[in-house]
């Protein structure tokens, strides 16, 4: 149960942070006239010119999203780790 109720937490976690990060530009030098959003890996792009579309790398999307996932998880168990660990 415990670590059902940790992976629902991390899952949350992790897209909410996710649709967070999307609003954070992302800094590239490669391509001139496309703006990128998104981090730690950008998953939103838009090139720069009037009414252009917003574009989103669902695999990209997907990466980031495992990537936040499985921070929260680590940063989770580390905690209850600490918790039980320093309780005595």
């Amino acid at each position: 149960m415990k670590n059902k109720l940790i992976l629902i937490i991390s899952i949350t976690s992790g897209i909410i942070l996710t649709i967070i990060l999307g609003f954070v530009p992302y800094q590239t030098g490669d391509l001139l006239g496309t703006q990128k959003w998104g981090y730690p890996i950008y998953w939103l792009s838009q090139a720069v010119y009037p009414s252009a579309p917003l574009e989103v790398s669902r695999l990209n999307l997907f990466f980031d999203c495992a990537i936040w996932i499985i921070c929260f998880f680590l940063l989770i168990k580390l905690i209850n780790f600490l918790i039980i660990r320093y309780k005595k």
